[in-house]
């Protein structure tokens, strides 16, 4: 059983809702729905009773909740212990949430390792979530993240903000405007990054703030993906306004809303590992 599997069903225990809870943990309701109903089909039993406001544990689902919550407590003590032993005193670790490294060129990274040989710098890239879980659980000193985090526990600075712009197919109605807004998205087919991308789930609080859901025809997990589909008339997509974009054959057409794709730097407030921190985030501040 992946320890993943233990995190969604806390969040949904605690939450009560299927809907709320997805968007916690930034993926779709129908997706949460079938690993919950894989979890209660491996248990042998039903955990959580449907109700018309939400769900509600059974009495299966609270001896689940109560023994998973000290399962995972003890395997993020164990994670913690094993990272901080294993770590050099200068070592820094950096997660980029996915996309980020589109806009943030690792050459920068590059530039400030020149700066401070002294100090050893290991990166990875993904999902949002786990970037910041990783930061919750000390495997991660530095994330670039693309969601706000109403969290004490973490310190967050805004350090790029981009558009999102639409990409339009040649040919297609919206090909001769200058600008474009959400509600004109309403009949449209849209292809979009899947779920392991928050800009899917700030799209899809977008439109439903504008009163509608989206027609999704299609989702990816790469960019050049994305363009293709959009090339090939498949429907039209959104994308931030990255630098030097690799598309051909399309229009990338700004939105009259204030629509924005944002990256902040995001570490914790107590860490071991603080003079690196204060030193990296004062390099990206003035660099990025």
């Amino acid at each position: 059983m992946d320890i993943k599997v233990f995190y969604y069903f806390q969040t949904v225990y605690e939450e009560q809702n299927i809907h709320t809870a997805a968007k916690k943990l930034y993926i779709s309701p129908q997706g949460l729905g079938k690993i919950i109903k894989a979890l209660e089909e491996e248990m042998g039993a039903a955990l959580l009773t449907r109700t018309k406001k939400g769900v509600v544990a059974t009495e299966s689902g609270k001896i689940f909740y109560e023994k998973s919550k000290q399962f995972t407590k003890e395997i993020q003590e164990m994670k913690r212990e094993i990272a901080m032993m294993n770590r050099e005193k200068n070592e820094l670790r950096i997660g980029f949430s996915a996309g980020t490294l589109k806009a943030i060129s690792l050459q920068r990274i590059f530039d400030y390792q020149k700066l401070y040989p002294e100090q050893r710098i290991i990166w990875g890239e993904n999902e949002n979530e786990i970037v910041l879980r990783g930061i919750k659980e000390d495997t991660i000193d530095y994330g670039f993240v693309t969601s706000k985090i109403e969290d004490s526990l973490f310190q967050q600075m805004e350090l790029i903000r981009l558009p999102i712009l639409l990409l339009v197919y040649e040919g297609h109605p919206f090909w001769k405007e200058n600008e474009v807004s959400m509600d004109m998205l309403q009949k449209e087919d849209m292809i979009v990054m899947n779920e392991q991308y928050h800009i899917y789930y700030d799209f899809m609080r977008s439109c439903q703030m504008h009163g509608f859901l989206p027609n999704i025809c299609a989702k990816t997990m790469d960019g050049e993906t994305l363009y293709h589909l959009c090339e090939q008339k498949v429907g039209l997509a959104l994308c931030p306004a990255f630098p030097n974009p690799s598309f051909h054959h399309l229009k990338a057409i700004p939105f009259k809303e204030n629509y924005q794709w944002k990256i902040y730097g995001t570490w914790k407030k107590r860490t071991k590992q603080r003079n690196c921190l204060m030193a990296f985030q004062s390099f990206c501040k003035d660099k990025l």
